[in-house]
């Protein structure tokens, strides 16, 4: 757990309220919710946690926490990570995959643990049993994923970072999964997509679709390699990207 030991996706807001609704639906609960330093919901749906946050700002991270955080703040300046904010309790820096990652001083045991399963963790046994699926709206969680230009520079630029490398392949295209005990990182060198999204699995995406639409959230066809009307796309309100794949 090189970079701390809790981790969350933070998705920047302009209407937390909105964004929670939104999220609920698809399979998320609240865990906690305040007002500063601005206003801000953390959900899970077992599998992940995500942070609302109503800061101004629209984008997708990482922050990790950790009491022992000084420690590694200093460890990854010496190795060279050039941190564009340093501070007592808040630092953060940006990967060449361009991810914005914050380094948060905190008891990371008082943090919630997902227990739940992410597609790494599912059998083979388990891809056809929808029950196995522990979000009910959106499925499993596959990965966040990151469109790169150079698969090989991501790859090492995370290594470096505590991430040991899960899965490599030349097709379709070049693209690996990467771990570190907490979060699954996609990462595709491809034209596909060019933003930062969510990517979730599920063997029955019609049905799922469809309660989505009886719902007020609409999907539209994946138009990338694979697509299919059993690949779609949600946009958010803060106008990110879910991926839900047919498992």
């Amino acid at each position: 757990m090189k970079l701390g030991r809790a981790c969350q996706i933070t998705i920047g807001s302009t209407n937390v309220r909105e964004s929670y609704e939104f999220y609920r639906l698809l399979g998320f609960r609240k865990l906690a919710e305040d007002r500063r330093p601005f206003p801000w919901i953390k959900i899970t749906d077992g599998s992940i946690v995500l942070l609302l946050y109503q800061n101004g700002d629209n984008y997708l991270g990482l922050t990790y926490f950790d009491r022992d955080m000084d420690k590694i703040v200093s460890q990854l300046s010496d190795e060279g990570i050039k941190f564009v904010q340093r501070g007592t309790r808040e630092n953060i820096f940006i990967t060449p995959t361009d991810t914005i990652v914050v380094l948060v001083k905190a008891d990371h045991e008082a943090m919630f643990v997902p227990q739940n399963k992410m597609l790494l963790d599912l059998t083979e046994a388990d891809y056809g049993i929808p029950e196995r699926y522990p979000n009910p709206a959106l499925g499993i969680f596959g990965e966040f994923s990151h469109p790169v230009a150079d698969l090989k520079e991501a790859i090492t630029c995370w290594q470096k970072l505590g991430y040991k490398l899960h899965h490599q392949t030349m097709e379709p295209y070049p693209w690996a999964l990467m771990y570190d005990g907490q979060m699954i990182l996609g990462f595709h060198e491809t034209n596909d997509f060019d933003h930062l999204a969510l990517s979730y699995f599920s063997p029955e995406v019609i049905a799922r679709v469809e309660q989505f639409s009886e719902k007020g959230i609409y999907t539209t066809e994946y138009t990338g390699t694979g697509g299919s009307p059993e690949n779609v796309v949600i946009r958010t309100p803060e106008n990110q990207r879910i991926f839900l794949f047919q498992a």
